[in-house]
């Protein structure tokens, strides 16, 4: 077996397990935690201030579209 040949059924033999791995793991369940109150505390108290004063006026359900 010449090198190319052996690189290239190495290279083809990678592929094929990484995307063999990718399948498995798209198949998995994914799993959903609830936030903590510390994560709830944080998200109202510095981030939806922000939301609410820089990005809801263009960027709600309530806007027109043109």
């Amino acid at each position: 077996m010449s090198k190319t040949s052996f690189r290239g059924c190495v290279g083809f033999m990678a592929l094929v397990t990484s995307a063999s791995v990718l399948v498995v793991r798209a198949q998995q369940p994914v799993v959903e935690h609830s936030p903590t109150a510390e994560q709830i505390e944080f998200f109202e108290g510095r981030v939806r201030p922000v939301l609410a004063e820089k990005c809801f006026q263009c960027h709600s359900s309530r806007t027109s579209t043109p």
